[in-house]
């Protein structure tokens, strides 16, 4: 329908009228814009020389503002005049290795010198001189932001600086060290190189104070802040740049210069051109102020292709917009025409050559009254025929619906039902139990897997058969099931075979109306169960038997003190008291046990120990019980019930008293003895002291001292059986004094050192450096038991050595210590069964 619009003669000549109309205004605009870019681009030149001439205009204002302020200091400094000197500058001098250095508080300003400080009448006038520069230092920081410090330099080793940043002192040092000194021209201003001071770059312009003179003022510049200030006034296309005298650049508005380049390395294609003014080429703008006695001097230069690049931006833009607005104006008219009388004639032929078929978009399209006429006879004769279609389309559509929908329930029913049949078996298949399902009349539906294993056939064998088709006539199943369906009930009956048991449950299964459809039988192995529950039976009986023939009592109590459980010992034991199982233990003791056995078992309780034991009398010193009570706990861990041993341990207790009654008297008897003993032996050692005084032969002195030797060890063994004695028979009495240790090792060494250089033995001693040297104890007890240790260890060891230990041991107490002795021999020892 289109193609044959396009083919109507009339509108194919209005088509390319309307183009060419449209084509003749953009050539026109086309050529006005190419014109207006020359204009732009030359105005954009003269832009930039204006801009760079303000520029120039400020560095040479601001060049001679410093050069006005250097010489208001350079005044100020001299006419400052010294009526009295000021002591107090010497105060809070600090002086370091090759430097001295003084800050001022009040100023934030600071003196730096080289070497050690040297106090003269002209160094003091020196400094109140350059002090007097310090709030013009001050405020030439606080108006010029691109400066980090301002100093008063003298070539001799001082500086007099106000900076920004105080945290360091490497500026400090590179000002002290000259290297922000420029090259001084003759009443000029000047620039320094750049200095890189903490990864910052800086360069410094100055004057000295006259020709000649030793000291000067420097200004200190950041580049980075210059280089700000000149992005700042830079367009994006071009770069500004500072040279110094030397036309070496020193900032830039595009990079941070961290080293003065040379202006023939930094812009090659320049370098023929470096001493002209002002340089426009074709690819490039550039423009150099004149150095005249300018320390610093600016520099633009401006690549051409990136400023055409902006205007032709420009310009395309303007022309976009151009095209735009006449675009617009003609789709304006486009659109008149095409409502008034292309759009009707478009419709109208469409109607003809379709014959109605878009009826239903003419609809949508509001016709001129001009046009109606001949649209309303074509009209009537399609809403008929739309009619008819209409219905028919409909009652179309209304019959595939419901088949489609009829076709959806079925499919998707069939679906479920596949699912539902997938997940059953899954299931099925899944549980270990045994399944089948039976019909009415006693034949196989279906079955699981393990049913399958158990019976030994697959489940598509067992379709349709029946228990006496697959061999197995098993009554009592085909009773049970019979019973199930008369009766509609569930039954359960456990199955015995040769090496299993199964707990069998056959149900009825019903469908959806509930109706009648057959059993389902589910078995379960109980083979593990059964046997546990023997095994369980087993210990129980014997554990039951182990205490009932026991031969100590035995008896099991709640935690209420009821008892539970006692053997056939305990009601032995306690056939007066005839003991019941529920009744309280405490009928079977008289108070003061009860006391002494609840006592132990809260103790048991509260403590959660094992066991404890307890020793009770029964009424007379003859008999005796020991009870043994122990805490029985459930799996989570809480108290379940006491279990209480008693023996009878009269007979062993009897023994044990007429033991401890035979040692006494032993030691009793000992006592006596060694103190009957001791009385004439005594007197042999008098009489054999004073035969040794009334002058004796040399021999008769050494028999004399023999036997005196003999009385003494004969007098020392039964003073170790008396003390002996007095041990078993807890009549010893420690006596505390102050002894000495160093007499102690003196007395075991005069003792030990003999006997062991006679068998040939080391005798070494080994003492702690930490114990004190004055100690308190017993001293002839613990000469007493060292000795005995001493003499043993020589007496059973042949070689080797032996030795005395000493060590102090760990204690929380400063005013005492514990010292373990140890006697260490070599000999053959103590067999274990002896020990």
């Amino acid at each position: 329908m289109a193609g044959s619009t396009l083919n109507f003669l009339p509108l194919k000549h209005y088509y390319r009228s309307l183009f060419i109309a449209l084509l003749v205004p953009l050539i026109v605009a086309f050529l006005l814009c190419l014109h207006l870019y020359n204009i732009k681009l030359e105005r954009a030149v003269e832009k930039r020389e204006a801009d760079f001439t303000n520029v120039s205009a400020q560095v040479t204002h601001g060049m001679e503002s410093v050069s006005n302020l250097l010489t208001t200091m350079f005044s100020l400094y001299e006419q400052t005049t010294v009526q009295q000197i000021n002591q107090s500058l010497l105060e809070g001098i600090n002086q370091y290795d090759g430097y001295y250095y003084r800050h001022f508080s009040e100023q934030g300003t600071e003196i730096v010198g080289k070497g050690e400080f040297a106090l003269s009448t002209k160094a003091l006038i020196q400094w109140q001189q350059a002090i007097a520069l310090g709030p013009s230092f001050n405020t030439t920081l606080a108006l010029m932001q691109s400066l980090s410090a301002v100093a008063y330099v003298d070539d001799n080793g001082f500086a007099y600086v106000s900076r920004r940043n105080k945290s360091q002192s490497s500026m400090l040092t590179e000002i002290l060290n000259e290297k922000f000194k420029p090259t001084f021209l003759p009443n000029k201003l000047t620039s320094s190189p750049i200095v890189k001071v903490n990864d910052k770059s800086y360069f410094a312009i100055g004057r000295q104070r006259s020709t000649g003179s030793a000291d000067y003022i420097i200004l200190i510049y950041d580049v980075q802040a210059i280089s700000g200030w000149l992005k700042k006034v830079s367009p994006s296309s071009g770069e500004y740049v500072f040279m110094n005298q030397s036309h070496q650049i020193i900032a830039s508005s595009k990079q941070l210069i961290e080293q003065a380049t040379a202006l023939k390395s930094y812009w090659p294609n320049l370098a023929q051109h470096h001493s002209k003014k002002t340089v426009l080429t074709s690819d490039s703008n550039y423009f150099m102020q004149p150095l005249d006695e300018l320390p610093i001097h600016a520099a633009f230069y401006e690549h051409k292709p990136q400023l055409i690049s902006l205007i032709k931006y420009e310009i395309l833009l303007e022309f976009a917009f151009l095209t735009l607005f006449l675009s617009i104006m003609f789709g304006v008219f486009f659109w008149l025409s095409q409502r008034i009388f292309i759009k009707p004639m478009t419709h109208l032929m469409s109607y003809l050559e379709s014959n109605g078929t878009q009826f239903e978009e003419q609809l949508n399209y509001k016709i001129p009254l001009s046009w109606q006429p001949w649209f309303s006879k074509v009209k009537r004769v399609f809403i008929k025929n739309k009619e008819l279609v209409d219905s028919l389309q409909d009652a179309n559509k209304a019959l595939d619906d419901q088949v489609q929908l009829q076709s959806e329930k079925l499919s998707r029913s069939y679906e479920a039902k596949e699912r539902h049949l997938a997940l059953l078996n899954t299931m099925l298949n899944s549980v270990p139990d045994l399944i089948y399902f039976k019909n009415i009349d006693g034949s196989f539906l279906g079955c699981n897997k393990a049913f399958e294993a158990y019976i030994g056939k697959d489940q598509t064998a067992l379709v349709g058969k029946y228990v006496d088709d697959l061999g197995d006539n098993d009554q009592q199943i085909n009773a049970l099931e019979k019973q199930v369906l008369q009766n509609r009930n569930s039954v359960e009956q456990r199955i015995e075979t040769d090496t299993k048991s199964y707990q069998l449950t056959i149900a009825p299964f019903y469908n959806e109306h509930q109706h009648l459809l057959g059993t389902m039988g589910i078995g379960r192995d109980i083979t593990e169960q059964q046997q546990a529950l023997l095994a369980l039976k087993a210990s129980e009986s014997k554990f039951r038997s182990a205490i009932e023939f026991a031969a100590n009592c035995v008896v099991l109590l709640s935690l209420e003190h009821t008892i539970l459980q006692v053997n056939k010992a305990a009601r032995k034991q306690f056939s007066e008291q005839q003991v019941l199982v529920g009744e309280q233990l405490k009928a079977l003791f008289d108070d003061s046990q009860w006391q002494q056995i609840k006592t132990t078992l809260a103790q048991l309780l509260d403590d959660k120990k094992r066991v404890y034991h307890l020793t009770l009398s029964q009424g007379r010193l003859t008999s005796w019980l020991q009870l043994s009570v122990s805490l029985v706990w459930d799996e989570n861990r809480d108290p379940a019930y006491y279990v209480i041993h008693i023996q009878d341990v009269s007979a062993l207790t009897k023994s044990k008293l007429d033991a401890e009654r035979a040692t006494l008297a032993k030691s009793r008897f000992i006592a006596n003895l060694s103190h009957e003993i001791r009385t004439p032996l005594n007197a042999v050692l008098g009489l054999l002291d004073m035969l040794i005084e009334q002058g004796l032969t040399q021999k008769q002195l050494q028999q004399t001292d023999q036997a005196k030797h003999a009385a003494q060890s004969l007098l020392l063994m039964l003073n170790r059986m008396l003390d002996f004695a007095r041990i078993e028979s807890s009549q010893t009495d420690l006596k505390q004094a102050s002894f000495s240790m160093v007499e102690l090792v003196d007395i075991c060494e005069s003792l030990t050192a003999p006997l062991c250089e006679g068998k040939g033995i080391e005798f070494v001693i080994d003492i702690d450096p930490l114990i004190a040297p004055d100690l308190i104890c017993d001293s002839i007890r613990l000469q007493q038991i060292l000795g005995n240790l001493l003499t043993n260890a020589v007496k059973f060891t042949k070689t080797g050595s032996i030795t005395l230990k000493m060590e102090l041991i760990e204690s929380n107490s400063l005013e005492q210590q514990h010292i373990c002795f140890k006697v260490i021999d070599t000999g053959m020892g103590i067999d274990e069964a002896d020990q």
